[in-house]
């Protein structure tokens, strides 16, 4: 009878040892960078600060750059840079990218500090004591590429010609201090940093504490949850993030002021075009979203409807499985039955593959808190009347970062200014121009979002230079009017946005109305008592128009007027210009009608340009207000005709706000305008207010 060979014969052992032997010698001649595979393990991250620093990659970015967004990150886009660029970067070195985020998360308190939002300093490198002076990294992909390359030094040692980190190397403040202090090559284990990279005796035991907050929310899921947002909007109502904050006791509506709001909607940027397979929605009230319908787009411009649906049961998932690319998600709410509140939409979730092909896994939904009931809450009273009559607004201007200015002025609440530029300013400002110092008594105020006036002053002057700060607010109510009351003369009324809390914009000003005495203030008046006088930190100096500008040769060649179906002009601009003509060195001027910022006018040869407007009546007093989106306002030039035939220079004043809008007010009979720019100087938009 055959009988297997023992386990313990002499010939076997000599067999494993020599296949050990191989199998080692294989391992050992792997290069160390090969691209490690970026799975994810089907249990959650937990860490220790006995971990290793290099070993297989953990975690997801959709993960962190969830957790990101719903920390309140600022400069969230650098962030999100930043976390993608350690997902892919990292494993190319075997270094594991949790352990990186972990420590950046632990030195940045999530990407909310001073030095990541001034510096996008990832992990307090080169900052020797609080308040330090830190080198600047460009961009969150920058600040990721440096960040590994001073782990890797640590880690490792210097990097080498051909490893993927070389090129990076000069990227940040240097490293020499680390390797003349002998630091190089030591940090095998998490906790060796300690000591080394921060002198706090638990700085290892911190980032994995960090660590296992952060990767903790995978616990019960097989991968990463659902696909990041890269930002929200909406057209009007409370915070649309609501949405997207894992609170299910808030939520985003939309309320009418006397009458019903003819409609609404939420839209949602994931960022990068995705193939979606999955779109979940919950309600916090039902009753309230009669008929909307889910909506995808790939440029924000065209929309496919997906599906369409009635009131949905609150407190209740709704789930729609699709398979689509798309970037854009809107949900579009009508209001067939005319409620005075539509929405209540409390939270949204995608689920997919991006479009790239790189697999961006779905997960269970997010855990379903105890449900609890929500007191009605009570209407707030309508604002008593103010004192003083309203005043009217014949102009105004605002920060360059933001939409027209005039939409604090239109007369409608569904338009609104703020901030357009990522990230948000500092701060930023949109005034009001009454054409003369009045003697002020009050404002009222409406806003359609909150979330970008977390701090705020209403300020007046009456020269463009010296402010007076006559009230300050922060958080106000959305969707109605609020009053303010004080003694004050001037002319401009101003409100000035400070961006405490890292705001994705400034602003979301609908309207306001200016209150005082009609009786103009004697030009040798002076302002009262100042509750507090500062300069001017987002307007510029008052510029009156150039006088010597020779009258421009008559414009030759005609543009047709743009109409109501080709572009919103017939929405925006009054019916007061009856024709465009400009000289034939020039782009077409309906650019300069269509109300698209994006859209221009400017000479096309080197040399001077004029475009022409003929008015449908004689005119006196029209306000002309111009948008640049290149040049100087000192480029620029103004001439009027009463007849279409005797031309002289338009009066001042000329208020311009640096680089980009100002308004002229004509004072003069007006038939014809015509506008001449040098070249290199680029005009988006002119409107003209009856």
């Amino acid at each position: 009878m055959y009988s297997a060979p023992s386990n313990r014969s002499p010939l076997r052992l000599v067999r494993i040892f020599l296949i050990t032997l191989f199998v080692t010698g294989l391992i050992a001649a792997v290069p160390w960078n090969l691209p490690v595979r970026t799975s994810q393990a089907s249990t959650a991250v937990v860490f220790s600060k006995d971990d290793l620093t290099q070993q297989v990659p953990r975690g997801t970015a959709d993960t962190i750059i969830h957790y990101a967004q719903a920390r309140g990150s600022v400069r969230l886009a650098d962030t999100v840079a930043y976390i993608n660029e350690v997902y892919r970067l990292a494993p190319l070195v075997g270094i594991d990218p949790a352990f990186v985020i972990a420590q950046s998360a632990l030195e940045t308190a999530d990407w909310t500090s001073y030095y990541w939002e001034t510096y996008l300093n990832p992990a307090g490198i080169g900052i020797g004591w609080s308040g330090a002076p830190s080198y600047t990294w460009a961009t969150g992909t920058d600040a990721a590429r440096y960040h590994l390359v001073h782990l890797y030094v640590y880690i490792n040692g210097v990097p080498a010609i051909g490893n993927p980190l070389y090129p990076y190397r000069t990227m940040g403040p240097g490293y020499s201090g680390a390797v003349a202090l002998g630091y190089a090559g030591t940090g095998k284990h998490i906790d060796d940093f300690t000591g080394r990279w921060a002198t706090d005796p638990l700085y290892g035991t911190k980032i994995a504490n960090r660590g296992n907050s952060i990767y903790a929310k995978s616990v019960a899921e097989a991968t990463a949850p659902g696909l990041p947002v890269a930002s929200v909007d909406a057209s009007g109502g409370n915070d649309p993030f609501r949405t997207r904050d894992w609170n299910l006791q808030t939520s985003f509506a939309v309320s009418g002021i006397g009458t019903p709001p003819a409609g609404a909607w939420i839209t949602y940027d994931l960022g990068r075009r995705v193939n979606l397979e999955r779109i979940r929605w919950l309600f916090r009230l039902t009753g309230y979203a009669d008929a909307y319908s889910i909506q995808t787009s790939n440029n924000a411009t065209t929309w496919a409807t997906v599906a369409s649906y009635g009131n949905s049961a609150s407190n209740a998932w709704v789930t729609l499985d699709t398979i689509r690319s798309a970037r854009y998600i809107r949900f579009l709410f009508t209001n067939p039955n005319g409620d005075l509140t539509i929405g209540y939409l409390s939270e949204v979730e995608f689920y997919g593959v991006n479009a790239t092909g790189t697999a961006t896994p779905t997960s269970t939904p997010y855990p379903t808190p105890t449900f609890t009931p929500t007191p009605t809450a009570t209407p707030t009273p309508t604002p008593a009347p103010m004192p003083g009559t309203v005043l009217p607004i014949l102009g105004g201007g605002g920060s360059s970062t933001g939409t027209w200015s005039g939409n604090i002025r239109d007369g409608s609440t569904t338009t609104t200014w703020q901030t357009t530029t990522t990230p948000a300013p500092n701060s930023a400002a949109v005034y009001v121009d009454l054409g003369a110092s009045y003697p002020l008594t009050g404002v009222q105020y409406f806003f359609r979002r909150n979330s970008g006036a977390k701090s705020f002053e209403i300020r007046i002057s009456s020269d463009l230079k010296t402010w007076t700060t006559v009230a300050t607010g922060s958080n106000p109510q959305t969707m109605i009017w609020q009053p303010v009351l004080f003694n004050q003369t001037g002319r401009y009324v101003q409100f000035l946005f400070r961006n405490t809390n890292g705001a994705v914009a400034l602003g979301y000003l609908a309207e306001i109305r200016v209150y005082g005495s009609t009786s103009p203030a004697p030009a040798d008046d002076t302002t009262s008592t100042p509750t507090a006088t500062m300069s001017a930190t987002a307007t510029s100096t008052l510029t009156t128009s150039d006088t010597s500008t020779p009258t421009p040769t008559a414009p030759d060649t005609v543009d047709p007027l743009p109409t109501a179906a080709a572009s919103p002009v017939a929405a925006t601009q009054p019916a007061i210009v009856t024709g465009i003509s400009r000289t034939a060195n020039s782009s077409p001027a309906t650019a300069l009608l269509d109300d698209d910022p994006a859209t221009t006018w400017s000479s096309l040869d080197g040399n001077s340009a004029t475009v022409q407007f003929d008015l449908s009546t004689v005119t006196t007093g029209v306000p002309v207000t111009i948008l640049l989106a290149t040049g100087s306002a000192d480029d620029l030039s103004i001439a009027t005709s009463a007849d279409g035939s005797s031309w002289t220079t338009a009066a001042g004043p000329l208020t311009e706000i640096v680089p980009g809008e100002f308004q002229v007010i004509l004072t003069d009979p007006v038939s014809s305008i015509r506008i001449t720019v040098a070249a290199g100087v680029t005009v988006a938009d002119v409107r003209f207010t009856p």
